[in-house]
């Protein structure tokens, strides 16, 4: 009888990263992915901590599947809120056979190949958190994860708890990995870290992310790299300077400010003032002023004020963000925000987050219109699953684009004419493909 999994996914591109790593981990051991829950010998959630509405969704979806346990099917938390609760989640839930961090999940194929017999917990620190990648034919792009973990401690965060500290992978591995994969096909790596400014803080060595993102830069046949999460305080001239100088680098840089007020990020611990954050904007456009420039918001941190609230949309105005993720505080067990009285109203942060939405939305939308007319190069990623001969692909600003195609296009850039934007897609037309 052949093996079934599914896996669900919630949260970061981290998480992404390790259940698409996961996925191919099983396949290779013999096991069928199935698209149906109920079919399943495994049941495998990838949980995110970063509110208390993604704990509620990840063990609403594994609460809702808990009758399958009758006909033997194992259920599994994996990530960061197995991490942040290890057994009380088997005393909460019991009926989770499996409570795995993320610098484990490369234990999973093991523990399910033998009969689940016990209740199993695998949380903390792990000296080898990274999962080796198993090789497959089927992709043009992909996430490559360079760091574990992150050193900052911002007041609100989980993820120095929820995924450890800074584990940064060694760069060779990195290269080889990334190479192998060029080789099998794959045309377009993103590279991956809660902080990826952080890169080599903990070696020994002088290797910084600016030395690995310029390397990474010379493989032969990688037509696109890109990399998130960058940290104001460690964006340095470096970094841009590398950016600008390598074609093949996306010119989106994904920054987050989380409030344009020093007060607010004073006590977020973020390390950084509003000044330094334009600073680096400004940088960052002097030396490519195509570049697309995204950021993360976070409302209603304690003591966030009215006049507070506004210094965050002047700067969301004054920037002009490509893209932002709004996001509502929610207090988080064992961060030092979660001693704060949470004093902002849901219903002040409910009208907050309208208040920026509309404005980004508006920002979005002439950014978006203003690429009608020109012609960028795009890099096919895939079919389109809802219109017939279209495919999407994505400009060297990162945004995604939509035009009609054949098969061959994939994995190809494609010289292309923008003509409208339409939910969230660029629209545009083939002129010509030549990588």
């Amino acid at each position: 009888m052949i093996k079934t999994f599914f896996i669900r996914v919630y949260g970061c591109q981290m998480n992404f990263a390790d259940a698409e790593r996961l996925r191919r981990a099983l396949v290779g051991s013999g096991w069928k992915e199935t698209e149906n829950p109920e079919e399943a010998s495994a049941l495998l959630a990838i949980s995110c901590s970063i509110r208390q509405k993604a704990e509620n969704r990840v063990l609403s979806f594994l609460s809702s599947y808990k009758h399958l346990k009758k006909k033997g099917t194992v259920l599994c938390l994996l990530g960061c809120t197995a991490n942040l609760y290890g057994e009380e989640i088997l005393k909460r839930f019991p009926f989770i056979d499996v409570v795995c961090g993320p610098n484990h999940i490369s234990y999973i194929p093991q523990i399910l190949e033998n009969p689940i017999t016990k209740k199993m917990v695998l949380t903390g620190e792990n000296s080898s958190p990274f999962m080796e990648l198993v090789e497959s034919n089927e992709e043009t792009s992909m996430m490559i994860p360079i760091t574990k973990g992150c050193n900052n401690f911002c007041s609100y965060c989980v993820v120095p708890m929820a995924r450890g500290r800074l584990q940064s992978k060694d760069p060779q591995k990195i290269l080889k990995e990334i190479k192998s994969s060029v080789n099998r096909g794959v045309r377009y790596v993103v590279l991956l870290g809660q902080n990826v400014n952080e890169y080599g803080k903990d070696f020994k060595n002088k290797c910084d992310f600016g030395d690995l993102l310029s390397d990474v830069c010379k493989i032969n046949g990688l037509l696109r790299v890109g990399f998130l999460t960058s940290h104001p305080e460690d964006t340095s001239k470096k970094i841009l300077q590398i950016m600008a100088e390598n074609q093949n680098v996306i010119r989106r840089l994904h920054i987050p400010l989380q409030s344009g007020s020093n007060k607010i990020l004073r006590n977020m611990n973020r390390k950084y003032t509003v000044e330094k954050f334009l600073n680096v904007v400004e940088m960052a456009r002097n030396l490519m002023p195509d570049i697309s420039i995204t950021s993360d918001i976070l409302l209603g941190f304690p003591e966030e004020t009215d006049s507070d609230f506004n210094e965050t949309l002047k700067i969301v105005e004054k920037v002009r963000f490509s893209e932002l993720y709004i996001f509502k505080y929610s207090p988080r067990p064992g961060t030092k925000a979660y001693l704060l009285k949470d004093n902002v109203s849901k219903e002040e942060k409910e009208h907050r987050h309208r208040t920026l939405l509309e404005t980004q939305k508006k920002i979005s939308n002439e950014i978006m219109q203003s690429f009608s007319g020109k012609t960028c190069e795009v890099f096919i990623e895939r079919k389109s699953i809802k219109k017939q001969n279209h495919f999407i692909g994505r400009n060297i600003q990162d945004f995604p684009v939509i035009l009609e195609g054949t098969e061959d296009i994939i994995g190809k850039i494609v010289r292309t004419k923008i003509f409208n934007h339409s939910d969230g897609f660029l629209c545009g037309s083939k002129l010509e493909e030549y990588q």
